[in-house]
């Protein structure tokens, strides 16, 4: 067992790379190997770039597909655990991946999920959907969206709309989100973190906040508060159409215009 571990880590370091352009409308992307950005730019097709970097045998472990299905791409990195990485006598020894991918402004959706890693998401007019186990999640300056997720890291997220039945959770992290609209019921909840979350002028919301350790900071000029205690908030922005929830176990949750 020694002897292995020692040629693991006087294994000779490489770097492959990947570049592709398609013609897509939605894009999906799948891996647990590393972070994940894209960002929107005035052109046509989609532009796929992929470095991954590691020891040879981790990448002889490294599976890339790309496929295209109607107009979705679909982007997937699977890494292979040697035995001894999956019984723990070992350290993982998986490659960084780095997924960037350059797409059209008016791209409609974009599904993104890594295990390891970060994802960057901005300048796109699509339906964001990101989910983190170990990384920070960041979107700015999206049209939509439908739902946010970060195991162990913060979520910072700016977008003009948040879509019907949004979940936005962290489990170890902050959640900082701000939004002009809410297109239907929306739920915040962090196990421990915070979230800060900036009503937008044309939030029409029934607010409803609950902590069971943490403080509870609401100001709006916009709202009427029905009741508040230490615990529990709940108020009414405009006509109250859609209801807005804050939930979390160890943190503050802030509110404001």
């Amino acid at each position: 067992m020694t002897s292995q571990l020692a040629d693991e880590k006087s294994e000779e370091h490489t770097t492959d790379t990947f570049n592709e352009t398609y013609n897509a409308t939605e894009i999906s992307v799948n891996t647990d190997v590393g972070s994940v950005s894209v960002t929107g730019a005035d052109r046509e097709a989609v532009e796929l770039e992929i470095e991954q970097s590691g020891s040879v045998s981790s990448l002889d472990r490294t599976t890339l597909t790309v496929d295209k299905s109607d107009s979705t791409l679909n982007v997937t990195v699977n890494y292979e655990q040697t035995i001894m990485e999956r019984f723990g006598l070992t350290d993982d020894s998986r490659p960084n991946s780095e997924i960037a991918l350059t797409i059209p402004h008016e791209l409609e959706r974009a599904v993104l999920e890594t295990e390891n890693g970060a994802i960057d998401v901005r300048d796109i007019e699509a339906t964001v959907t990101a989910s983190s186990t170990n990384g920070e999640v960041g979107v700015d300056n999206v049209s939509k969206i439908a739902g946010l997720k970060s195991t162990n890291g913060n979520i910072d997220a700016v977008s003009k709309a948040l879509a019907d039945e949004a979940l936005i959770e962290t489990t170890n992290g902050d959640v900082t989100l701000e939004t002009d609209a809410l297109n239907g019921d929306v739920t915040f909840e962090s196990t421990n973190g915070e979230i800060d979350y900036m009503l937008g002028d044309i939030v029409d919301a029934t607010v409803t906040v609950s902590t069971t350790n943490g403080e509870i900071k609401f100001n709006s000029d916009r709202a009427s508060v029905e009741t508040q205690t230490d615990e529990e908030l709940e108020a009414v922005v405009g006509e109250g159409t859609n209801d807005l929830h804050f939930e979390t176990v160890n943190g503050d949750i802030t509110i404001v215009d």
